[in-house]
This record gives C-alpha cells, structure tokens and sequence, in this order.
C-alpha cells in the first residue's frame, strides 16, 4: 500500500516539476453574513462577464486573451452545479473526483498544461466582477489568469438553493 501511494506522489512531483499540471490553489470564497441574495442574471450572463473581465485583465497586462472552449465549459458548469447540488466547495468533489479526472471523463485528453479557478459569492449583485477582484488578490489564482502558457478557457457557474453562485473557471494548453 504504502508503494503504491509513493509511486503516486512521486508522479504527481514530476508533473510538477515537468509544469505539466499547475499546483491547486485554494479557492476564494465570498460570503457577507448579513447580505440578501443577488437577484440573478442569467448563468451565460455571468460566464460571458467573467470572461470579458479576464481577457480584459490579461490584455491590460500585454498577453492574449483566451478563447472560449465550449468542452471546457461543460466540464466547468458540471463542477459548479455539483457544488450546488450537494453543497460543498472545493476543487475536489466529496468522491476525490480532481479536475484531471473530471476533464478525462468528459473525454478532454489532448492536454499539457490545466488550472483551474473556484469562487462562491452570495448577496452581490455583480457576483462575476467580485470572483474576479478575489482571484486577481490571490497568488494562486491570478498566476492562473496570467499565465501566458493557458490559451482557452471554460467558464461555468451555478446557484444553489440559498442564492450561493458558485463559479468555476477552467484554462487548459492543447497539445
């Protein structure tokens, strides 16, 4: 047993080292404690401003700006809806499912390079720009935005029950 999880960390220390997986980063939660719920635009609405605020920071900061992968974004809105769903937050679901597997399943394999970002907000009327503002204020997050190796990206975003809006933002380089 403990072999096997040797082999595994020491394959995921060489994809490391490779730069061939980026590092997880945490995740930026917004949760003010007295605030009503954001009345909600549509879900295309808020990916569409997520992504027009990222190109737009990336290109204020000389790098070409993503394109939109529609594959990616599936796979992106799936997680936000899990977490929605069944009320959890995390780059991982409650089964250990990793973006690598997610990505794998919905038969994305023609990668070398992915990260991932996970925001929920609540009692914002503009829950895209705060996601953004708090990944760009995380190391983690804003090196996935800056990255000049990530060229297209995925947006997906979901509500829950209480008014959460959880976001997820994928960036992948294609073979």
């Amino acid at each position: 047993m403990y072999r096997v999880i040797s082999l595994f960390v020491c394959l995921a220390l060489v994809l490391l080292a490779f730069d061939v997986i980026t590092p997880p980063t945490y995740a930026v939660a917004n949760v003010p404690g007295a605030a009503e719920p954001a009345s909600l635009t549509a879900v295309t609405d808020i990916e569409e401003q997520v992504f027009n605020a990222i190109n737009r920071v990336r290109e204020e900061n000389h790098l070409a700006p993503l394109s939109v992968a529609k594959d990616l974004r599936l796979v992106a809105r799936s997680h936000s809806q899990d977490m929605a769903m069944r009320e959890y937050f995390s780059h991982v679901s409650p089964e250990g499912d990793s973006l690598q597997k997610r990505i794998t399943r919905n038969g994305i394999t023609n990668w070398n390079r992915i990260a991932e970002n996970i925001a929920m907000n609540s009692g914002y009327n503009n829950p895209a720009s705060i996601a953004v503002k708090g990944w760009l204020e995380s190391p983690g997050h804003r090196h996935n935005i800056m990255d000049a190796n990530l060229t297209e990206t995925g947006i997906g975003v979901a509500t829950d029950a209480k008014g959460r809006i959880y976001l997820t933002q994928l960036f992948v380089r294609r073979k």
